[in-house]
């Protein structure tokens, strides 16, 4: 089939998803995938990348942490799978601890201060009627945008084992000046 082209990966991507990715975070998005799927334990995804790529519809199935490949592709978008980012989710859930659970709350939509989603880590989270709400200690009501939760815990990997766990409304988590975040469960009704 070939190799996987970063270049050609990541215009694919844009091309694809360009609705919320842009072109320049498809380009970092696809120099990680590379990298990871060119690792021993990464190339079993090489693939199905291809044939992705290809413009195949049916893609060579992989499974990790009881998590499928093409289950989350599906997830993540329903007429166009993204494969692409499913295997790279994948990929970081078998290389770190940081990145557990990743695949389980992926698909779903938060919202997000931008500047989270370019690589600030992000300092402040709330769950509001189910939704989290990722931002900076300056970000303003104004400056929230919707994405996926993958593109915010991809950055922010500490993030992902408070996220994927069930929280009712209300919860906050803070980073404290020592670089670890504090879960604040909602007060108690009176």
């Amino acid at each position: 089939m070939g190799e996987i082209g970063q270049e050609q990966l990541a215009e694919r991507m844009f091309l694809k998803y360009g609705h919320i990715l842009t072109y320049n975070i498809c380009v970092g998005l696809a120099e990680d995938i590379i990298e990871l799927a060119s690792e021993e334990s990464g190339k079993k995804y090489s693939r199905p990348l291809l044939e992705w790529l290809h413009g195949k519809r049916v893609f060579t199935e992989i499974e990790c942490n009881g998590f499928s490949l093409v289950d989350v592709a599906v997830w993540l978008d329903a007429d166009c799978p993204n494969i692409p980012i499913a295997a790279l989710l994948l990929m970081l859930e078998e290389e770190g601890n940081e990145y557990r659970a990743i695949s389980a709350v992926a698909g779903e939509w938060c919202v997000a201060d931008p500047r989270v989603i370019e690589g600030q880590t992000c300092t402040a989270v709330r769950k509001d009627n189910d939704t989290w709400f990722f931002m900076l200690k300056d970000t303003s009501s104004e400056d929230l945008r919707e994405y996926q939760t993958w593109q915010v815990l991809v950055l922010n990997p500490l993030l992902t084992i408070q996220v994927a766990y069930e929280h009712p409304d209300g919860t906050a988590i803070f980073l404290d000046e020592d670089g670890v975040y504090v879960i604040v469960p909602p007060k108690e009704d009176e």
